[in-house]
């Protein structure tokens, strides 16, 4: 199970489609999406970044780019008679330099001294792997608990799938189940407050609670099923 690679512009940034730039923002899509991540059936493949919520980089023009499918595609662009900013914004949409940038540890890089091949963009206070690590509320911190109870309850690893009002739009849920243990995986897909639907059971949150009548924008909320 993955959700960004070396070959994919990030997944937190095409679900933000640009409201990403909002720290709230970002820290709730990249938790709601490593909530899927880690509680869907499958191995998950963590991407380096992924855990500190990293997103699209702002490139400003074709010359800060090294990947080669992004560079000839932009010239095959021009060619065609495409004009500079439509072309270069189809590109940018999809480089694969995106998630090929140095990983920021600190909040001045804390990658090398020297000049880096691909210099990354993304400064936004409070992502760095620094500052995660230091915020017990970072998407991190998120990451580090979804794999502790992964761990320690077998359902989340090796349990049946069962999706859960799957007609709702916006609304991706499902059941993890393993004898007697069952969790309940509930995520709002979208920008904006929708109604939960009704499930019939008590399910009593883990992580992310409380399961209130209304789910925040992007909001993923992790409950384990008892009775």
């Amino acid at each position: 199970v993955f959700l960004d690679n070396h070959d994919n512009p990030r997944m937190l940034s095409k679900f933000g489609a640009g409201r990403e730039a909002d720290p709230a923002v970002r820290t709730a899509i990249g938790k709601m999406l490593a909530t899927i991540q880690l509680t869907m059936r499958g191995t998950p493949f963590l991407f380096q970044g992924q855990e500190l919520a990293a997103i699209n980089q702002h490139f400003s023009g074709v010359a800060e780019l090294r990947d080669v499918e992004s560079i000839n595609r932009h010239k095959a662009l021009i060619e065609s008679g495409m004009t500079e900013a439509d072309a270069w914004a189809q590109v940018l949409a999809g480089s694969r330099d995106h998630s090929r940038v140095p990983m920021r540890w600190t909040t001045q890089g804390g990658f090398s001294e020297a000049t880096p091949w691909l210099m990354g963009t993304d400064d936004a206070a409070g992502f760095s792997a620094e500052e995660q690590m230091a915020d017990p509320d970072s998407v991190f911190h998120w990451h580090k608990q979804l794999i502790m109870l992964r761990r320690r309850h077998r359902a989340l690893t090796i349990g049946s799938l069962e999706w859960v009002h799957p007609h709702h739009k916006f609304y991706f849920a499902y059941k993890r189940k393993l004898g007697d243990e069952v969790f309940l995986i509930e995520c709002n897909t979208s920008a904006k407050q929708r109604p939960r639907p009704k499930f019939s059971g008590k399910a009593v949150p883990v992580m992310g609670g409380p399961r209130r009548e209304l789910m925040e924008p992007w909001e993923a909320t992790v409950s384990r099923v008892v009775g």
